[in-house]
């Protein structure tokens, strides 16, 4: 099965959120304590899409793991809460594998925050390109 070029994009392009988002969640998660700082659980579904994405499968315990950092134990707490709310789904429940809910709407690439977020980007990627001429 062959994978459409804009499709490819797509997925490349939400895996470079997605890792952002990670990186800077977990950064912020270290820079706060846990009662103000952004959810950990945030982390574990930034590594769900990323693997998802990267993939194109489901997230299985250990992939978020070694993604994350995180316990077996704090994942599936983590995982426990995302399913709570809709936000992931279980693919496969014998296996422990998981995906971002594709009807959850901060899921999605077109969601007005994360446009936001990359039109962010594009700016500071500009901005670091002059400074740097």
């Amino acid at each position: 099965m062959s994978i459409e070029p804009a499709e490819l994009r797509r997925r490349k392009q939400g895996e470079i959120i997605s890792r952002l988002a990670l990186i800077m969640t977990h950064a912020l998660q270290r820079a706060y304590d846990h009662s103000s700082g952004p959810s950990p659980a945030l982390e574990t579904a930034m590594a769900i899409r990323i693997i998802n994405l990267r993939r194109n499968t489901p997230a299985s315990i250990a992939q978020i793991m070694q993604l994350t950092g995180f316990a077996r134990t704090t994942v599936r707490n983590h995982i426990a809460s995302l399913l709570a709310v809709s936000m992931v789904i279980e693919e496969a429940p014998s296996r422990e594998r998981y995906s971002i809910n594709p009807e959850y709407p901060g899921a999605k690439i077109g969601a007005p925050h994360v446009r936001y977020i990359v039109r962010a980007i594009r700016a500071a990627a500009n901005m670091l390109e002059q400074d740097e001429q």
